[in-house]
């Protein structure tokens, strides 16, 4: 292995800008589509392009997205995709946008594939995080400080095998996902029927089901306090209710003594991201935030039926169009009260959680698999492309 600066094995290129009159949402004479940051995911996606008219063939030159090259985030609000990267496999006409950065690897010392995953590496993301410029607005890639950043190079047979190993577990993931993908459709498919084959329900509104009144809960939780009340946002609704929680100053708490938690109570997000959905455990005591509505059922309604209701698409339809506001999204707590619920028997209740747990169950060990596998990709890659495992010469050729 050789120690060398990425400076010195790459070229880097800014992509391309226009003004709002050479943007178009669809194809055309003389238009030619460009890749922006929404296209650079896990892999290169062509959804969502925009078009553009009037483009120089000089700047169109420059700003290709040319076979072999790779496409990373250099400019962005949320600081965690900066550096995200991608490489092009085939030709194509696309050119590639002005916040995002084009690297062309000099094949002679690295390969293309080999370099997008030195990029992954723990290593150099924080090395760029810490590298980073910008406002808190807009922070942007140091393209100075990524190329003075040194890393070690092997051989170009151990590269392309580092580089296949990798594609390997890769392949391993896609169907993980795919399978993971396929049982989530499945889940839903089913959730829906259930749903909708409830003949016997008795139809309510919200209000006349809880037994403590239907409300959002604090509104400004301010900083962390250890040792203070937990409260729960949207994100740990579908977690454990342990990890990570705000916890705030038990006075801030005692003020909001109305939305808090027990056992069976039902939390549904009603701003910013609408309709998801758990359930309190017995071990959490503590409170919700302002995005979260505080359902309380009596006799009649199981929560764990509660939750699933509010999973069906039916209910995620209805929630969508109780929604107001622009800015962002919100259903207000006296529309929230008057939402129709289906009360079916508790036996048909119960039937809909047994059938619906048990390919819960297929998707939630689908999901273990698709980790796991993560788990080992991040672990392999690291150990290979710091050289902590050597691949021997005679393995690679």
């Amino acid at each position: 292995m050789h120690n060398v600066r990425i400076g010195d094995v790459v070229q880097f290129q800014r992509g391309v800008s226009w003004s709002a009159d050479q943007e178009h949402r669809e194809p055309g004479p003389g238009r030619v589509p460009v890749l922006r940051i929404p296209n650079v995911q896990e892999n290169l996606t062509t959804n969502d392009l925009v078009y553009l008219s009037g483009i120089a063939d000089s700047v169109r030159e420059r700003t290709a997205a040319s076979k072999g090259w790779i496409l990373a985030v250099g400019s962005n609000g949320n600081p965690d995709r900066i550096g995200n990267a991608v490489i092009i496999e085939d030709e194509s006409d696309f050119l590639f946008a002005s916040f995002l950065v084009g690297i062309k690897c000099d094949s002679r010392q690295v390969l293309g594939r080999y370099l997008l995953r030195l990029l992954h590496s723990d290593e150099i993301r924080s090395h760029l995080r810490v590298a980073m410029r910008g406002s808190t607005g807009l922070q942007n890639i140091n393209l100075p400080a990524l190329g003075d950043f040194r890393v070690k190079l092997p051989s170009l047979p151990v590269q392309r095998r580092i580089v296949e190993m990798l594609d390997a577990v890769d392949a391993q993931i896609g169907v993980a996902r795919a399978l993971l993908s396929k049982r989530q459709q499945q889940a839903d498919g089913l959730l829906d029927g259930l749903v909708s084959n409830i003949s016997d329900a008795q139809i309510k509104p919200l209000s006349e089901l809880c037994v403590a009144d239907i409300c959002y809960g604090i509104v400004q939780s301010g900083e962390f306090v250890a040792g203070g009340v937990p409260v729960l946002s949207i994100r740990d609704i579908s977690g454990d209710f342990e990890t990570d929680l705000h916890r705030t100053h038990p006075a801030i708490d005692a003020r909001y003594r109305r939305s808090r938690v027990i056992s069976g109570d039902v939390l549904l997000s009603i701003k910013g991201t609408i309709g998801r959905v758990g359930v309190a455990p017995t071990h959490f005591v503590g409170n919700v935030s302002r995005e979260l509505a505080r359902l309380r059922f009596g006799n009649q309604v199981l929560p764990e039926f509660a939750r699933l209701y509010f999973l069906s698409r039916e209910a995620q339809r209805r929630l969508d169009l109780a929604v107001v506001g622009t800015t962002r999204a919100e259903v207000s707590i006296h529309v929230l009260k008057r939402f129709s619920f289906p009360v079916p028997s508790l036996a048909r209740q119960e039937h809909v959680i047994k059938v619906y747990r048990s390919i819960e169950r297929q998707v939630l060990s689908e999901r273990q698999c698709l980790a796991k596998l993560l788990t080992m990709r991040s672990g392999l890659r690291e150990d290979l492309v710091t050289g902590r495992v050597r691949i021997p010469a005679e393995a690679a050729s």
